[in-house]
């Protein structure tokens, strides 16, 4: 251990930290140093690949998922349009069974009973 790891700002001065850094580099022999550099490079290569796969995995998965949100959305989007759709279908056949009823001069409350539809809207008609 040497004198600068037992100094009590070793972990508060970045600066220090990498001064140190270059100056054991600096002690190196030509081979070390060799060494250094080669592996040096290999961290950075493999930390780029990394930091590249994390980007491109994330980006990956956003596609992903916002295409199987917007199927989904579409899926069921096409569900409740069609119940909507059943069901003003359903609305508009009482409509046109209650006004046939009312032009052969049936009771508004037997239509409504016989309908389902209330008597204000077969009034209305």
């Amino acid at each position: 251990m040497n004198l600068f790891e037992q100094s009590p700002f070793k972990e508060e001065q970045e600066t220090f930290l990498r001064l140190l850094d270059v100056a054991n580099v600096n002690s190196l022999s030509e081979k070390e140093r060799a060494i250094y550099e080669e592996n040096l490079k290999n961290y950075r290569d493999w930390y780029a690949t990394i930091d590249y796969a994390q980007t491109e995995g994330i980006e990956k998965g956003m596609q992903e998922g916002m295409q199987k949100g917007m199927q989904k959305g579409m899926q069921k989007g096409i569900e409740k349009g069609i119940e909507k759709g059943i069901e003003k279908g359903r609305q508009e056949e009482k409509l046109q069974i209650a006004q046939k009823m009312k032009e052969q001069g049936l009771d508004s409350e037997l239509i409504a009973q016989c309908s389902g539809l209330s008597v204000e809207d077969i009034e209305r008609l």
